[in-house]
């Protein structure tokens, strides 16, 4: 889903980032330092992220900067998955 949305933000000149499997393992692949990129915004304005990396150790470090943080401006979430335990 986010790749979707993120496909419908560059036909604007928007730039954003699907966070999900695919572009963390591209990343990985081609030796980028995706956390850095994001805490320190280097690239993207706009990061649009699948919900099961929300618990994930790298996004708790990039949401964790101070760089990020302070350049947050808007959160929304999409959809919800409930699990009751």
């Amino acid at each position: 889903m986010a790749a979707n949305i993120v496909s419908e933000l560059e036909k604007l000149d928007l730039p954003a980032l699907a966070y999900c499997h695919e572009t963390i393992t591209e990343s990985r692949k081609n030796g980028e330092n995706l956390v850095k990129i994001i805490q320190e915004r280097l690239t993207y304005s706009l990061i649009c992220l699948d919900p099961e990396h929300l618990r994930d150790k790298a996004w708790r470090r990039i949401t964790s900067a101070d760089t990020f943080r302070s350049n947050v401006v808007f959160g929304c979430v999409d959809e919800v998955h409930l699990i009751k335990h």
